[in-house]
């Protein structure tokens, strides 16, 4: 995939995601694969760790206010060693 075919891909991923969850898109509701996280207190993804994944709660329902944050070094993510991961829970 080209890079433009990335952004694609995951804006049809999150689409499917908010679709499936909650009947569509709704304001200040992300759900997100690597970069940075946008996180609501201490972002986790410091130091040798990265992003995997985040997901506002608000994608599944719109009354659950928490930010779901996986994280995880780019050794283990690449290798495919998700036992590694680390979850947080941000409300």
């Amino acid at each position: 995939m080209d890079g433009d075919g990335d952004e694609d891909a995951l804006d049809s991923f999150e689409e499917a995601i908010l679709d499936a969850a909650f009947g569509g898109h709704r304001p200040g509701v992300c759900v997100q694969i690597g970069g940075f996280s946008d996180p609501w207190d201490m972002a986790p993804d410091e130091g040798d760790l990265v992003l995997f994944a985040q997901m506002a709660g608000q994608a599944i329902d719109y009354n659950v206010f928490t930010m779901n944050l996986i994280v995880g070094t780019r050794e283990d993510i690449a290798a495919g060693e998700y036992v590694g991961l680390r979850y947080e829970q941000q409300c």
